[in-house]
């Protein structure tokens, strides 16, 4: 009898250590019998029971520096960092990440309330775009060719009117540009070339909804279209825009990012990962809940990272496409407005300021 009640008692301990690591957030179901094998691949943090893995424990994260200010994006290059506040943008040596210093920067004249809204570098080029407010309602944007080869002195060669630029990628001095806003009726999609490193050339334009984050694979364009999801747009020829397809998307798409053969979409909701094995036909393959309103998103090693209004920024597990996790969040006071990944090393755009964050695997 009293073996019995040991055993009663054993079998007891283990549904509820069963029931504690089978929560939707701590574990993932398996659906398959190799399922030692899925855990030996997760590495040395991964314990297998029958039927499920629980997740290795989450990485820490360490404030090392703070530059305050309501510092609205970051751009990483080498041993420097350029981000903005209101007209200025400013370049940061992080050589050191405890002690970043500002070395340099460059104000942009002659506007009424400016913005610096994103800077893309490309040495010894630097791309930026601004948006100034001359009424209640519209806005006048620019894009900004600067030369940085002494990152210190950044100096404007020339400027062009554009539509926009919430989001700007560069390939090969071609610069891929956003419209503002749906509110306005501004083009998804602005194309303009970059000739001799010295001036722009307007090339082609597509749509009318605005857009807030375009990310650029080869000959495809993918455009974060808020309530239309996403715009497969091929560039082929950059003065005839075409589009092969409309993406839907769960909830409305804000932030896009391509690594590898993926394309990982921030909406109002979820995380989307699509295949991009076809890249004119994307193939969504899962989905998680964030826990905030998305501001940027950035992929790296495995990880995605989005910075969240309210502030903070989430990290997540992306090795497996089909079942992303959510290891992390790191809050900070205010808005994150932008996020950037170097190895270890987060880089966050906030209200109260620039933070860096180091990353430590458990």
């Amino acid at each position: 009898m009293r073996s019995l009640r040991s055993i009663t008692v054993l079998v007891i301990l283990l549904i509820g250590l069963l029931t504690t690591y089978a929560t939707p957030s701590t574990a993932t179901t398996i659906s398959r019998l190799d399922a030692a094998a899925d855990c030996a691949a997760e590495g040395a943090h991964c314990v297998f029971l029958p039927w499920m893995r629980i997740p290795a424990p989450p990485p820490t994260l360490q404030e090392l520096a703070t530059i305050p200010g309501n510092i609205a994006t970051v751009e990483l290059s080498g041993s420097h960092a350029y981000i903005s506040q209101d007209d200025v943008l400013y370049v940061v040596d992080v050589t050191n990440s405890r002690q970043p210093e500002v070395v340099g920067g460059h104000r942009f004249t002659g506007l009424r309330l400016p913005v610096v809204r994103d800077i893309e570098v490309r040495p010894p080029l630097a791309y930026v775009s601004t948006l100034d407010r001359f009424t209640s309602c519209c806005f006048d944007a620019q894009l900004h060719l600067l030369d940085i080869a002494q990152p210190t002195q950044p100096q404007v060669i020339t400027s062009t009117a554009t539509f926009g630029g919430l989001d700007i990628e560069v390939v090969d001095q071609r610069v891929y540009s956003t419209g503002f806003t749906w509110i306005y009726s501004t083009p998804d999609l602005v194309i303009h070339d970059v000739i001799n490193a010295s001036k722009f050339q307007a090339r082609g334009t597509f749509g009318f909804n605005g857009s807030s984050s375009i990310a650029v694979n080869d000959s495809i364009v993918y455009v974060a279209d808020y309530l239309n999801g996403i715009n497969v747009l091929d560039v082929s020829d950059p003065d005839h825009i075409v589009r092969p397809a409309i993406v839907g998307t769960p909830g409305a798409a804000y932030h896009v990012a391509i690594d590898g053969a993926y394309l990982y979409v921030a909406t109002s909701e979820v995380l989307a990962i699509f295949d991009i094995a076809a890249p004119q036909a994307p193939a969504l393959r899962s989905v998680r809940q964030l826990p905030g309103f998305p501001t940027d998103l950035e992929v790296a090693s495995g990880r995605a990272y989005v910075s969240l209004d309210p502030g903070g920024v989430a990290i997540l597990d992306v090795r497996n496409p089909d079942e992303p996790e959510l290891l992390t969040t790191y809050p900070v006071a205010g808005t994150a407005y932008a996020v950037e990944v170097d190895d270890s090393l987060i880089y966050l755009a906030t209200s109260s300021g620039l933070q860096i964050v180091q990353v430590t695997a458990p």
